[in-house]
């Protein structure tokens, strides 16, 4: 065994820390720095059609600090225009979704980070 290894550097459970453990939490830690620039929303494609079709639409900003900026006047649209109550409703409820896929991602990651990220602390 290793010296390094023998003098504490072990997992919690007494493994040897595994080398891909790092790769795992890099990995994590980039796809976290995609979602942070990341907007996802539905809405239907066609409301003239009998049947609308339900459409994702993806947007990826360069930066998170773009992204937070696109969320605030994104936000305050339905203020400007008192006359779309039940567009700001409709609006309100998608981000609600999205909020609830965000976090149910961000449970998946820490899942993933207690699963995969022992040996990378």
């Amino acid at each position: 065994m290793n010296k390094a290894f023998s003098e504490g550097d072990n997992n919690a459970d007494g493994r040897d820390p595994d080398p891909e453990d790092g790769a795992q939490q890099a990995n994590l830690e980039e796809i976290e720095e995609v979602l942070l620039k990341l907007w996802l929303w539905t809405a239907f494609e066609d409301l003239s059609e009998p049947i609308p079709t339900k459409r994702v639409f993806a947007v990826r900003f360069a930066s998170a600090e773009n992204a937070l900026k696109f969320k605030k006047v994104f936000d305050e649209a339905p203020k400007k225009d008192s006359s779309s109550i039940t567009n700001h409703v409709e609006v309100k409820s998608q981000l609600d979704l999205l909020r609830l896929e965000r976090e149910r991602i961000d449970r998946q990651i820490t899942m993933l980070e207690q699963r995969g990220g022992d040996g990378a602390r």
